[in-house]
């Protein structure tokens, strides 16, 4: 804890600030690669309402619609890196060496060797001008890694050269289980014919987002308004739409994914083919 307040106290201040005789050490956060494949088996079917049936040829979309996946997953590569850095400061505060330690360490495990299992489950209503449903995605999404190996590449020093020394290190585990986590969504929409608004909202990867829109229509033009809570930022959303077999749609929309974390605005181009009209 001491290292890591000393090194933002170094790089917020605008004055030179000296430690010496001290140690940084700077540590990844545990992250991991897998590259694999997926072979998915799925069900989807339509069921009418208790009192009601649903055929073919029926023109409305009323009816309660299922759909499940079993997805097989064939693992090819797993990339397990772990990066330590350490500085050694002498009595001036200068970078040192310090002949004890490794200035940079990389714990590097890899398997090329997987297989695993995944479960997606989904139910959407449909009941006149509204519509709702929930889904499951990654039930028991996991890989089983084996063949494993593990290496250290070792660098000597930060201010004289040198070339990394790696070395093969045993492995304790025959095999390693990878999971990830399971990702829960729901969604509501209404569409009156000249209006609709639609609001999905998910937990997964990211923690919550949500996702909420308006749609007005004039014709063959539309305008469309919303926001969209993503990482814990609230973003607006907006945009047009126009033409009739052939339509473009034009998106805008505020996001955060940037280092800064400060809010850009980003744009979106669609073309829409609707043979029906």
């Amino acid at each position: 804890m001491r290292s890591a307040l000393l090194t933002v106290a170094l790089l917020v201040s605008t004055t030179p600030v000296v430690y010496p005789n001290s140690s940084f050490l700077i540590q990844e956060d545990p992250a991991s690669v897998q590259l694999a494949m997926s072979i998915i088996f799925g069900y989807r079917g339509r069921l009418a309402f208790p009192g009601e049936s649903a055929t073919s040829d029926d023109e409305s979309r009323d009816g309660i619609y299922v759909a499940g996946n079993y997805r097989y997953l064939k693992g090819f590569q797993y990339l397990q890196p772990d990066v330590q850095v350490r500085f050694d400061t002498g009595p001036l505060g200068l970078v040192t060496v310090n002949p004890t330690t490794a200035p940079l360490d990389i714990f590097d495990l890899e398997a090329s060797k997987g297989s695993g299992r995944a479960v997606d489950v989904g139910m959407q209503v449909v009941r006149g001008r509204w519509e709702g449903g929930f889904g499951v995605n990654g039930i028991g999404n996991q890989i089983e890694w084996s063949d494993l190996s593990l290496k250290r590449f070792t660098l000597s020093s930060l201010t004289n050269g040198g070339d990394f020394v790696d070395q093969d290190l045993p492995v304790t585990e025959s095999e390693i289980t990878v999971k990830l986590p399971v990702v829960t969504s729901g969604n509501v929409g209404f569409d009156a014919g000249d209006y609709s608004f639609l609001a999905s909202a998910v937990h997964g990867f990211n923690g919550n987002s949500f996702h909420g829109g308006v749609e007005r229509r004039f014709g063959q033009f539309a305008a469309r308004g919303g926001a969209r809570l993503s990482r814990d930022f609230w973003d607006p959303t907006f945009g047009v739409g126009f033409g009739g077999r052939i339509a473009l749609d034009l998106g805008f929309y505020g996001t955060h994914a940037n280092f800064q974390e400060k809010r850009q605005l980003a744009m979106a181009i669609s073309i829409r083919i609707n043979p029906t009209q």
